[in-house]
């Protein structure tokens, strides 16, 4: 009997380590962390064959940063940062995920190499616009004026990541994401400018959401736009 005491104690206990490893991993953020440097450096690549229009080769570093930002969702565990946290990052990687897959879908009918040209310009628009501010002529301004979105919410998702005890209030306040100094105001604006309307929750049906979005359990715009406005 005690023997058959002890087994069903180890297995318990064994049941009970296993569940809470799967809510919770100790490397999980250093985990993250290494796959954000991946992607830091697959996006600077992208960011580049954009800029030279060199089609296939920014395809293929889209590709590859889609993976990535999977990798890095399916990576984090229920109790790795606190729900708020959690709805946070997610909703940037949903909206970084949505940007970059954008790519895939441009379309215009041209010719060979110039639909391939047409693709990259029309992809590093919509990339630059962290800091938008269109033209008094309603034409285009040039998109090297602006921020990128996925350098930026990169950054952003490395200062959340790697802060254990710091509110989010404080990160957003202080993260080196952006080029140069700004203002709590800026950065409000710039915050607004990041993420993608499709990533918040309730702005498509949860059938379309399922379909195209990485994840669900993420904020919606109300909620991420009390976070920015709570900076002073």
């Amino acid at each position: 009997m005690d023997i058959l005491i002890g087994i069903f104690a180890s297995l318990v206990a064994s049941i009970i380590w296993w569940s809470c490893s799967q809510l919770y991993l100790i490397e999980t953020r250093k985990k993250v962390n290494y796959k954000l440097m991946l992607l830091r450096k697959d996006n600077y690549a992208y960011q580049k064959y954009l800029t030279y229009q060199d089609y296939d080769l920014a395809l293929n570093q889209a590709e590859r940063m889609l993976d990535e930002i999977g990798e890095i969702f399916y990576s984090i565990k229920p109790l790795t940062y606190t729900r708020k946290k959690r709805k946070l990052i997610n909703t940037l990687l949903s909206s970084l995920h949505i940007n970059i897959a954008r790519f895939q879908g441009y379309y215009k009918g041209y010719e060979s190499e110039q639909e391939k040209q047409h693709c990259c310009s029309e992809a590093k628009r919509h990339l630059y616009v962290v800091g938008y501010e269109p033209n008094s002529n309603n034409t285009y301004p040039d998109p090297d004026k602006f921020e990128s979105v996925s350098a930026v919410t990169i950054e952003l998702l490395c200062a959340l990541n790697l802060s254990h005890i710091r509110s989010i209030r404080y990160i957003l306040k202080t993260a080196f994401c952006f080029n140069g100094n700004k203002t709590v105001d800026e950065r409000k604006k710039l915050y607004c400018d990041l993420v993608d309307i499709n990533a918040f929750s309730g702005s498509m049906s949860k059938f379309v959401a399922n379909r195209f979005n990485i994840t669900n359990d993420v904020l919606t715009q109300k909620q991420y736009l009390k976070i920015i406005d709570s900076m002073k």
